[in-house]
């Protein structure tokens, strides 16, 4: 479904930027499904944060 994705030059220099800025590790990783992520209210934006720090995942909604 989903996995760490193999980055080229330009993606990989552009993750490492960002994460120079935020002073973060970033993860990219690719899903090979035909869905797009969905537009969240608040409300569902916290019951899926409280899900990821429940269970130390990280999710994504989609359409």
């Amino acid at each position: 479904m989903c996995n760490l994705g193999k980055l080229d030059k330009g993606e990989q220099e552009a993750v490492e930027s960002l994460e120079k800025e935020l002073g973060k590790t970033v993860l990219a990783f690719r899903c090979d499904l035909n869905a797009k992520p969905t537009a969240l209210t608040e409300a569902e934006l916290n019951q899926i944060q409280a899900v990821e720090d429940k269970h130390e995942l990280s999710l994504v909604a989609v359409e």
